[in-house]
């Protein structure tokens, strides 16, 4: 689960994530500029590859 940096103040007791098995596939796009050498950009963007089967590049 991705989140923005203001729901880490939030108690992870107080969230919930569930599936919407009905919702309609949904096309996400990760954008950054070529120079970039961010190791956590880095790592996001081959997590979203893995875990969508798609190609990191």
């Amino acid at each position: 689960m991705l989140v923005v940096p203001s729901v880490l103040a939030v108690p992870a007791a107080a969230l919930a994530a569930l599936p919407v098995m009905d919702a309609p596939n949904v096309t996400m796009v990760i954008a950054w500029p070529p120079h970039s050498r961010s190791l956590a950009l880095a790592g996001l963007i081959r997590t979203a590859a893995r875990l969508t089967g798609g190609s990191a590049g």
